[in-house]
């Protein structure tokens, strides 16, 4: 959706980024950057002790297996406000993967093009990338225990900005059709050519992209 929307002119890969939340605005580091978790920003919204907290639980088979840990925690203006006070430089900073980058491109992409994300996205799951089981998911569909460990799926509130780094559910046939997609060549969808440019180097050298890395 990114390559998309820079594609089209709507965004800009390289510049510093401004968010808006009730008349104001917070700077936030570039596309490039967030998409290439080189931003600098860590275990936002939760903090590192919530963070740890949440893995535990699901390595264990604890409450939250089902239960989302963000949903209440991360709505526009809670997100702005985790990333408000951190002084945070518009360069390069180590690559640490952190799911707040994606909740801010996606916050990103509303305000460039004025329709809520999930909306976005769904329109380029079904008309560009012609995918029919991707979806995001309101309701849990996959309740059951294994041995010890209670089973389902996060649900997710539209208005959950990190709904953008976690709420897409898929099938293994539709993540064939999206490698398909990566690897042909498309003139109907240049954005493509967006997607497969290094734009970071990760660690172990490995190469970054917009949402991937390579070794």
């Amino acid at each position: 959706l990114v390559a998309k929307l820079l594609d089209k002119g709507i965004l800009n890969l390289t510049e510093v980024q401004s968010l808006e939340d009730n008349g104001e605005y917070v700077n936030i580091p570039s596309i490039q950057r967030l998409a290439t978790h080189t931003s600098g920003f860590t275990y936002q919204p939760l903090t590192r002790i919530q963070n740890l907290a949440m893995f535990a639980s699901v390595l264990t088979g604890g409450k939250a297996c089902v239960d989302n840990p963000f949903v209440g925690k991360s709505s526009k203006t809670q997100m702005l406000d985790s990333v408000r006070t951190i002084k945070n430089n518009n360069e390069d900073h180590p690559f640490y993967y952190s799911n707040i980058n994606y909740a801010l491109l996606a916050l990103l992409c509303e305000q460039a093009v004025g329709t809520p994300y999930v909306e976005q996205m769904m329109s380029l799951i079904e008309s560009d990338l012609e995918l029919t089981d991707t979806n995001f998911k309101f309701e849990n569909v996959m309740l059951g225990n294994s041995g010890k460990h209670r089973q389902g799926n996060w649900c997710w509130n539209v208005e959950e900005s990190m709904i953008a780094s976690g709420g897409l559910y898929s099938t293994a046939a539709d993540l064939r059709k999206f490698l398909t997609f990566h690897f042909n060549e498309s003139r109907d969808h240049p954005f493509v050519d967006i997607m497969k440019i290094k734009h970071a180097t990760g660690p172990k050298a490995y190469d970054m992209g917009l949402g991937w890395k390579l070794q």
